[in-house]
């Protein structure tokens, strides 16, 4: 819509069948909306251009995990030069390619209905696997030379949210469990500084 709610396009193409509905946010990224589709069967990514609203492309999820749904905000993140598209979902977490979608690499952990948005912190990719048992991940960007695959720097277990989101203060990660409880690690080594 315009600023004054009138329609430049729609697209009614990409359907999938949500459970809870699609609770993350489209990501602008140059000409590019990108935003997940994590339903109750055959999750994808997908990219709209957005000028037009036609599909510039569809990224399928990699793992068949047995509870599809997740509401996660992708994030772009420099990897190595690289910009890629961060997409977690149940049971992983993809790097794509911008321009076509393509995943340049898969990391998979536990998990379903994911919704913190996962952040860069101190040249690392931080995540939230979502429930069951909750674990924040840390992982050390890969490179061209290796596939770009990543490889886990670092695990906390204990007191992680499923759904409220983290923030990044100074070299530490702050997050709020749903118990409320709060706790606060390095992002060097995960290590706990406090839990209150």
């Amino acid at each position: 819509l315009t600023l004054d709610g009138e329609e430049i396009w729609q697209n009614r193409e990409l359907v999938f069948p949500p459970t809870h509905g699609n609770g993350g946010s489209p990501m602008i990224l140059g000409n590019q909306i990108v935003f997940t589709c994590d339903g109750g069967d055959a999750p994808y990514v997908a990219a709209l251009d957005r000028e037009t609203g036609s599909v510039l492309w569809r990224s399928e999820r990699p793992v068949d995990a047995q509870r599809k749904f997740s509401f996660a905000t992708p994030v772009a993140f420099s990897v190595n030069g690289q910009t890629q598209i961060i997409a977690p979902g149940s049971d992983c977490v993809s790097g794509l390619d911008p321009k076509t979608g393509e995943r340049l690499w898969t990391f998979e952990a536990s998990g379903f209905s994911v919704v913190p948005k996962p952040m860069p912190v101190g040249g690392k990719l931080v995540y939230c696997t979502g429930f069951m048992q909750p674990s924040l991940i840390a992982l050390e960007p890969g490179s061209e030379a290796n596939g770009w695959q990543p490889k886990e720097a670092w695990r906390v277990s204990r007191n992680v949210p499923k759904t409220p989101p983290n923030i990044v203060d100074g070299d530490a990660i702050v997050m709020v469990s749903e118990e409320g409880i709060v706790t606060r690690v390095s992002d060097a080594d995960g290590d706990v500084i406090y839990r209150k």
